[in-house]
C-alpha cells in the first residue's frame, strides 16, 4: 500500500504510486498552500522583475531564430557559389557537421 502526504503528518491517505508534477492534487493546485493575495502582494516586485525577465528571453529566442534564419541563407548563398561545407567550415573554424546543423537549423 503507498501513502502520500496532503497537509501534513495528521493527513496521510492510501494513494497508488504517483507521477511526480502531473498530479491536479499537487499541493498547490487546490490546497491552502496557494498564496493570498496578500501574500502575492508582498512580491510584487520580484514578481515584475520575473515578468521582465521573460519577456526579455521571449525577445532573445525571436532573435536567435531571426539570426539562424539568416546564417542558413548566408550558408546557402556560400554553397551555391562553389564553396563547399567543408571549405564553410574550416573558415568560420567549425566542423563540418556543425555547418549541416546550421543548414538543417
Amino acid at each position: 500500500m503507498y501513502f502520500a502526504r496532503r497537509h501534513g503528518p495528521e493527513c496521510l491517505i492510501a494513494s497508488p504510486p504517483r507521477q511526480p508534477g502531473v498530479d491536479n492534487d499537487t499541493p498547490g493546485c487546490h490546497h491552502r498552500l496557494v498564496a493570498t493575495p496578500d501574500e502575492i502582494e508582498a512580491h510584487h516586485a520580484t514578481l515584475d522583475q520575473l515578468r521582465q525577465v521573460r519577456d526579455e528571453a521571449v525577445r532573445h529566442a525571436r532573435r536567435a531564430r531571426e539570426l539562424a534564419a539568416e546564417r542558413r541563407e548566408l550558408i546557402r548563398k556560400l554553397l551555391s557559389s562553389g564553396l563547399s561545407q567543408a571549405d564553410i567550415a574550416r573558415e568560420l573554424q567549425v566542423s563540418r557537421q556543425a555547418i549541416q546543423k546550421m543548414l538543417a537549423g
